[in-house]
């Protein structure tokens, strides 16, 4: 349990920031549903840390569940260079989110952040999250800097429903 809270306490150490401002971009292929009252920041900073305690503990099932039925991520992969080229990679529901996540896995990916954004449920039916500070790191020793990584969420379903994680150049020695 102390190994748990330390890697959380490592990549959460910047104060969380909930502000006004525009609602995640809402996706299409989610079904959209009713925002319970009880959503708070907390929920939405909680999704979006078991997210990246999911992919660093390499937990296939953890992620997946993280995500409703028609969740999506897109996010680039160790080679792609988003900002540049427009590529990355997308995965349309958990077990493909899974399948994606593995062969991350299988290079070494790990993730960290500093910091995030919360945007409440009162910026309509969804909620979400910027993170900051995001890099991938591989087991090569490569590092890929992250342009963005915004997080949609669904309160009624506490699920994600749309990741984005896109690269700022592709990964390599620091």
């Amino acid at each position: 349990m102390a190994s748990a809270v330390a890697v959380l306490a490592g990549c959460t150490s910047a104060p969380v920031r909930t502000v006004a401002g525009p609602a995640p971009v809402p996706t299409a292929s989610s079904t959209p549903s009713a925002v319970p009252l009880t959503c708070r920041p907390g929920q939405i900073q909680s999704a979006v840390a078991r997210f990246f305690t999911a992919w660093d503990h390499r937990d296939k099932p953890g992620l997946g569940r993280l995500f409703d039925s028609e969740g999506v991520l897109d996010m680039a992969t160790k080679y792609q260079d988003t900002l540049h080229d427009q590529a990355w990679d997308e995965a349309a529901g958990p077990t493909a989110i899974e399948t994606f996540a593995a062969a991350q896995w299988r290079l070494g990916e790990t993730l960290s952040y500093h910091g995030m954004t919360v945007y409440p449920p009162q910026y309509g039916k969804g909620a979400g999250a910027e993170v900051n500070m995001v890099s991938a790191r591989f087991a090569d020793g490569d590092v890929q800097p992250v342009e963005e990584a915004k997080f949609n969420y669904d309160c009624a379903q506490s699920a994600l429903t749309h990741v984005v994680i896109i690269s700022a150049g592709a990964g390599k020695a620091p």
